[in-house]
């Protein structure tokens, strides 16, 4: 097993483990939160939301199937924080499975650097209390765990930057999420 390898295993089940017994908001899903995207630009029918809740019934963020994140590309923002806090670490498991270098898809993956990127303070001040308030539902277990995923992108990508001098554009995501807030917090 590589050190990379070991690594990606020991933060796994370090996010298992921050993450255990998290309860999902039962007034949002995964795919009703996708929906909220949607809503953006058109009415959604009250028929439709159910059904979107009734895609959803995991009870643990464990038994989130990766095709359902995947097809929920716009949901991480959009979550309620209790929600996001349900979510996240699946999400964060999920792009360590896709974050496979050398050849990968990075735009999950910028997806969830994203949402772990707290805006300036100069920039718009509902959108970083919107963060702040997810950022700050995390447990201290929690805040580490989603610190050691950014360090460990940092790392993989900062090794893809120098070896093959590529995927510059997820080291810095990475390190621009890392250091606007999660190491400092």
């Amino acid at each position: 097993m590589s050190a990379f390898e070991k690594s990606r295993h020991e933060l796994r089940g370090e996010i298992e483990a921050a993450f255990a017994g998290v309860a999902r908001d039962p007034e949002q899903s995964l795919h009703q939160a996708q929906l909220t995207d949607q809503g953006m630009s058109r009415r959604i029918p009250g028929r439709e939301w159910m059904e979107a809740e009734r895609r959803d019934r995991e009870r643990s963020w464990t038994e989130v199937p990766g095709e359902a994140l995947d097809e929920c590309d716009a949901a991480l923002s959009h979550f309620t924080p209790e929600s996001w806090r349900f979510y996240l670490p699946a999400y964060l498991c999920r792009s360590l499975s896709l974050f496979v270098p050398p050849d990968f898809n990075d735009s999950k993956l910028s997806s969830v650097l994203h949402q772990l990127t707290l805006w300036p303070p100069e920039a718009d001040v509902g959108m970083r209390g919107y963060l702040l308030e997810r950022y700050q539902s995390l447990t201290p277990a929690q805040h580490e765990a989603v610190r050691h995923f950014l360090e460990l992108v940092v790392q993989e990508s900062l090794h893809l930057v120098e070896t093959t001098n590529d995927h510059y554009q997820i080291y810095d995501a990475a390190k621009t999420a890392l250091e606007s807030y999660w190491e400092r917090a």
